[in-house]
């Protein structure tokens, strides 16, 4: 099962009840944390794994976004893997392995700091525009 652990503005966003439970023994591969932000007046998301602090942004959501979230969730995380070399049929077998997704409430606060610092560093390198970095969305690149 594919844990996405929500902040309490995402849960409000997604309006889900998130369960107050994690699975005892889950690994960590299939654990996620996300949080919602807005910027240049965009909701955002940002979504990290818990074992492997690999994170993604989610830029420009919009409602049909929100409603089908579960979807959007998997495909940006099948699109970043693959974005980082990762065979095919490696994010086929991790999709296939991790099943639906499961929203629970977010339990690890070092995780949600984080996340607040590369939302942090996103947005001061958007603005600086010191270095180049993309963000992936849908079929979607946008470099900055």
């Amino acid at each position: 099962m594919l844990i996405l652990q929500c902040t309490k503005k995402l849960e409000d966003e997604l309006k889900v009840s998130l369960q107050n439970i994690i699975p005892i023994g889950s690994d960590g591969l299939y654990s996620w944390h996300a949080n919602l932000f807005i910027y240049n007046r965009r909701k955002c998301a940002i979504i990290m794994n818990d074992k492997t602090r690999f994170c993604f942004i989610l830029y420009g959501l919009k409602k049909e976004h929100v409603k089908d979230f579960d979807r959007v969730v998997k495909a940006a995380i099948a699109e970043n893997l693959a974005a980082e070399g990762i065979e095919q049929a490696i994010i086929d077998k991790y999709f296939q392995e991790s099943g639906s997704i499961l929203y629970t409430k977010t339990s690890d606060r070092s995780t949600l700091g984080q996340m607040n610092d590369m939302v942090f560093m996103a947005t001061q390198v958007y603005l600086e525009k010191t270095i180049n970095i993309s963000i992936y969305y849908g079929n979607v690149t946008i470099s900055i």
